[in-house]
C-alpha cells in the first residue's frame, strides 16, 4: 500500500485554538494495487468551501 499525506499551508484554527496536522486537518490518500493496472483508493479530504468543491449528496 502506498500512503500520502498533505498538510495544509494555512494555519487551521477552531474556537481561536491552532489545530495541528495530527488532529486530522490534512489530506491523506491511500493506494493499494489490486492487479491489472488498477488500484483501490481511499482517503480523507479536508477543504474549505471557498476552494471550489461543491456540496453534493453521495452517488
Amino acid at each position: 500500500m502506498y500512503k500520502f499525506s498533505f498538510a495544509r499551508k494555512e494555519t487551521v484554527t477552531s474556537h481561536h485554538r491552532v489545530l495541528l496536522p495530527a488532529a486530522g486537518v490534512n489530506t491523506a490518500l491511500n493506494f493499494q494495487p489490486v492487479g491489472g493496472g488498477k488500484a483501490a483508493i481511499n482517503g480523507d479530504f479536508e477543504y474549505y468551501r471557498r476552494e471550489g468543491m461543491l456540496d453534493r449528496a453521495p452517488a
